[in-house]
């Protein structure tokens, strides 16, 4: 239970670090698979008489409870417009040598024609 817990919280973190909405999406899903994971470890330790069934009732709700929040985190990043964090400000790619040499001739040309027009 230990190893699944650590498991959430480790996942959640992961996802949010990778700063996109998919990938974060992704390891959302993660995470809430653990949960469900030490919900059924709950049932398997209460059945082994290792845990008394009212606490295994209350943790299995709280398991609920946080298997609903991620999966409403999940459906509200799954539909908003916003892609994350890295796609704030998108790497632009360098020019090449040929367009920058392009661009300049352009510029230059265009100055001279200004040069012309005012004589």
């Amino acid at each position: 239970m230990r190893k699944a817990s650590i498991s959430v919280l480790s996942n959640f973190a992961e996802g949010f670090d990778r700063e996109g909405n998919n990938e974060f999406v992704q390891f959302l899903t993660y995470s809430k698979g653990s949960i469900g994971e030490m919900r059924g470890q709950l049932i398997y330790a209460m059945d082994q008489e290792l845990l008394p069934a009212e606490k295994q009732i209350e943790l299995d709700e709280l398991g609920k409870s946080a298997s609903r929040l991620v999966g409403g985190l999940i459906t509200y990043l799954s539909s908003c417009n916003h892609r994350g964090r890295k796609y704030l400000h998108p790497q632009e790619p360098k020019p090449s040598s040929r367009r920058i040499k392009r661009r300049e001739h352009r510029r230059r040309r265009l100055a001279n024609r200004n040069l012309k027009t005012e004589n």
